[in-house]
């Protein structure tokens, strides 16, 4: 079968097959949001973009673009 044909159940090779469980939606982290670690402090970027606990140092998002 050619994968631009759809199956024996009518889903497509580039759908995603329907489970019937409903997923939580997980936002990106920003600042000010609890820790997802610790819980105890807010999020906040540091010196080199990077959004971290200042409790915990859990890093919940680092990266940049230019």
């Amino acid at each position: 079968m050619d994968k631009h044909e759809a199956t024996a159940s009518n889903n497509f090779w580039w759908k995603r097959l329907d489970t019937g469980v409903d997923e939580p939606c997980s936002a990106a982290p920003k600042p000010g949001d609890l820790c997802p670690e610790c819980g105890e402090a807010e999020l906040d970027y540091d010196g080199l973009f990077v959004l971290i606990c200042p409790a915990c140092y859990h890093v919940a998002e680092s990266g940049v673009f230019s």
